[in-house]
This record gives C-alpha cells, sequence and structure tokens, in this order.
C-alpha cells in the first residue's frame, strides 16, 4: 500500500469515529448533565443562599427545598450547551445539596447564565434552562433569582 492510501485511511477511519461520537451524544445528555445527575443522587434537601460576598449579616434569608423529588425536579431542569473557562466573579448564589446532615455538593450560580462547582470550567445553561431556573426559584416564593435575571437581561439590551 502506498503512503498516500495509507494517509486516506488513517483519514477516513478518524472522520467515522468522530461521527460515531457525534451520533451517540446527539440526544443523551451532556456530560455536564450527567455529572450533576450523578452528585445530587439521593440530595433530600436543597439550600440556596446569596454568594460569600456578603456578610452573614447581610444575607438575605436563605431558600430551603425539602424532599428528594422537589430536589430531583429542580436538578432535572438543568441542560447545559458545555464548559466554557470560569468568569471572574464568585457566583451570585449557591446551592447546596445535602443528604441527612452531610453536604453532598455545591454549585455557584453565575449571572443567570452558567454554573461552578462540579465542573472543570463554568458549565453554561441552555436559553430554556437559563429561563427556567429563576422562573422555578420564584414559583416558589423565592424571587431574588428572578430580579438578578432580570437585572441582567437589562443590563445587556443598554
Amino acid at each position: 500500500m502506498t503512503k498516500r492510501k495509507t494517509i486516506a485511511i488513517g483519514v477516513v477511519t478518524l472522520i467515522l469515529a468522530l461521527l460515531c461520537v457525534a451520533v451517540l451524544r446527539i440526544g443523551g445528555p451532556s456530560d455536564e448533565r450527567k455529572l450533576l445527575l450523578a452528585a445530587a443522587a439521593g440530595a433530600d434537601r436543597m439550600v440556596v443562599e446569596r454568594g460569600d460576598l456578603l456578610g452573614p449579616s447581610q444575607k438575605p434569608r436563605a431558600f430551603v427545598l425539602l424532599g428528594a423529588d422537589k430536589v430531583r425536579e429542580f436538578v432535572e431542569q438543568l441542560e447545559f450547551t458545555g464548559t466554557r473557562q470560569p468568569c471572574k466573579c464568585l457566583g451570585d448564589w449557591e446551592f447546596k445539596f445535602y443528604q441527612g446532615n452531610e453536604l453532598k455538593f455545591m454549585f455557584t450560580y453565575h449571572h443567570g447564565t452558567h454554573l461552578r462547582g462540579l465542573w472543570g470550567g463554568d458549565a453554561y445553561l441552555t436559553e430554556r434552562a437559563q429561563t427556567a431556573v429563576p422562573a422555578w426559584l420564584k414559583q416558589r416564593e423565592f424571587a431574588s433569582a428572578q430580579e438578578i435575571r432580570d437585572g441582567e437581561s437589562t443590563a445587556k439590551k443598554k
């Protein structure tokens, strides 16, 4: 076999392998989502607090969600477009997930668009999830996340 044919076969093989990987990913959960779902398995309480930049006396009351079904309902809304380099802030909100009294994991919520905690960078939410998260919290009388999203949207339009 000539060198040219060997290279052509190698290129075709590489293209087919990449297509197989792409086909397997279509319709399935993203790696970010799989990691989140695995980490959240068994969590029965979620606590949402304003980020650490505010002192304890300045933090608004925490939002607490009790029950594994309710925690799972929240987590299942989270869909991602991918992971990118982190922004420079520390986050607007902290989401802490517990099983009993044990903290399983946490992530921070940034600018209404992405999360940081479990991933090797910031995991960016889909447009649908960017709308769903604050709306879901607002329905449960925790409107502050929606107010932040509305403020971020207004700032982008200016």
